[in-house]
């Protein structure tokens, strides 16, 4: 066998056997339940869904996933057996398919083995496995379009990462999150044809995927179901995120609370602060000859985890491949050491911050004996995230700008 044959099948084998090992040996039930009642539901008709399933709040695009997961529950023995593990392969695979990405791009900027260690860093990091294999999470496809769509924004394909970009929106509602850095590199290319032509062809896609449910939920409708009222429906300062409303007391606290008295409630301070970030980084980023790409978007998903009220403990996961890539395809070794100790501690906290909440819930009968603790954890963990946070702002404000490029 070719030693490149060999190198994909080794990504490959290691991504897929160490998730379907940990997807076998869960018993977790926390969403995963809610998506399995929603593929049957799906059997009813796809179209309709929206307008006859009221707790339906993903996008379109995972709307025909569900469907064929539904379909292969009911009409195959082995599937019907194990409905579950049906749910999470969409997810396990699509982790697959990054993990082949990563290898690819940063052999392809440095050499075979180097991407070959980035690929499996990638492919057995714990918070992926925990999320996508034992939690049956879809957050993986976010990644995943974050690495595409960085790659195509690098190669000045931005039209191209428009249309990914509103693929991504159509997926998961984080995948908005990703539009910023694709905006701030139309504006950098400050060609009025080609910003046209992307917003033309972002809203195209967008509007096209939405289009089958027009029909039963109306153009507005379907909008605001999937895009706004779910942010409604929870107005929780933190979801047990650890963040920096969570450090000031706001896990699992109404956002209309206030940590310190008076009219600064836990929505202001984290509104407010994400604006001021916001400001910041819009500037930083257009007055650099050449900002880095993956750790732009970094900084954006993980200030939007930080700062934001409504945060859920998932929302960090997303700056792991955003970390991976250019700390094993940069040249400047200062910065892939730093880059892959961010790496290795936002990895941990995510995982940590993962696994209490899963304990949590298994322990539900429990409850009364474990919540306080369980809270005071979250507080402390939310502090290390913070920690974390200000470590990450320093690394990307001394090795983002253009003198730092990539092989």
């Amino acid at each position: 066998m070719k030693k490149e044959y060999r190198d994909y099948t080794i990504v490959i084998l290691t991504a897929l056997l160490s998730r379907f090992l940990v997807a076998f040996l869960s018993t977790n039930r926390l969403d995963i339940a809610e998506y399995y009642r929603w593929a049957m539901g799906l059997q009813y008709g796809l179209t309709t869904a929206f307008y006859r399933m009221p707790n339906l709040d993903y996008p379109p695009l995972q709307l025909p996933i569900l469907f064929f997961n539904g379909w292969l529950i009911n009409n195959v023995t082995l599937a019907g057996n194990h409905p579950f593990f049906i749910i999470k392969l969409f997810p396990i695979l699509m982790d697959v398919v990054a993990s082949v990405l990563v290898f690819n791009i940063v052999k392809n900027r440095t050499n075979d083995r180097n991407g070959l260690i980035a690929a499996l860093a990638y492919a057995l990091n714990p918070a992926l496995l925990i999320n996508t294999a034992w939690w049956g999470q879809t957050d993986g496809l976010i990644m995943f379009f974050a690495i595409v769509i960085c790659w195509l924004t690098e190669k000045k394909r931005l039209k191209s990462a428009a249309a990914a970009c509103a693929l991504a929106a159509l997926t998961k509602i984080q995948g908005l999150f990703i539009l910023p850095i694709l905006g701030l590199e139309l504006l950098r290319n400050k060609n009025p044809k080609t910003i046209a032509l992307s917003a033309v062809i972002f809203l195209a896609v967008f509007f096209t995927g939405l289009s089958p449910f027009f029909a039963h939920s109306g153009v507005w409708g379907i909008v605001e179901r999937i895009y706004f009222a779910a942010a409604e429906m929870r107005p929780i300062a933190s979801l047990r995120a650890f963040n920096l409303l969570a450090f000031l007391g706001g896990s699992n606290v109404p956002d209309s609370g206030t940590p310190f008295g008076g009219p600064f409630t836990f929505f202001i301070i984290g509104v407010t602060l994400t604006a001021l970030v916001a400001a910041g980084f819009i500037v930083y980023y257009l007055t650099r000859k050449r900002p880095n790409i993956w750790l732009g978007l970094a900084m954006i998903f993980y200030s939007i985890f930080m700062l934001m009220p409504r945060m859920h403990e998932r929302y960090m996961i997303y700056v792991i491949p955003l970390f991976l890539i250019p700390a094993f395809t940069t040249p400047v070794k200062k910065m892939a050491l730093a880059l892959k100790a961010l790496l290795a501690s936002a990895s941990v906290v995510i995982f940590v911050n993962h696994a209490i909440l899963m304990w949590g819930v298994a322990n539900q009968p429990t409850r009364h004996l474990w919540i306080d603790a369980f809270e005071q954890f979250v507080q402390i963990g939310a502090g290390v995230s913070v920690a974390l946070y200000v470590a990450v702002c320093f690394v990307y404000l001394k090795y983002s700008d253009s003198s730092f490029h990539y092989l």
